[in-house]
């Protein structure tokens, strides 16, 4: 999970730059909700409001990026994944972001 950076336009590619990154290791599909990513996100130190996206591993941070914002959007991410050990998930604060240039 790379967090506390922000997305920006670098030419015609979308980039995720800064913050830091941290592994959350042996999660299981079956049991990963929203309310757990919400507070494994609390332990490592993100609060107030942020966005959560992960990004489809066929494709690339311009095409590929998902918001997460209910259990739905993270079920859908689980069926996705199957088949995947790892999926690449990108946190970051609004006010910290191009949003508006880059969605």
């Amino acid at each position: 999970m790379r967090a506390n950076g922000r997305f920006r336009k670098m030419g015609s590619h979308r980039v995720y730059s800064g913050g830091w990154v941290r592994y959350l290791d042996y999660c299981e599909g079956s049991r990963l909700t929203m309310i757990w990513l919400m507070y494994a996100l609390r332990q490592m130190g993100m609060i107030g409001i942020f966005l959560l996206f992960y990004k489809n591993a066929m494709h690339s941070l311009d095409d590929g990026l998902v918001q997460l914002k209910t259990q739905g959007d993270v079920d859908d991410m689980i069926r996705w994944a199957k088949g995947f050990r790892e999926i690449g998930m990108f946190v970051t604060h609004p006010s910290r972001s191009l949003l508006r240039a880059c969605f």
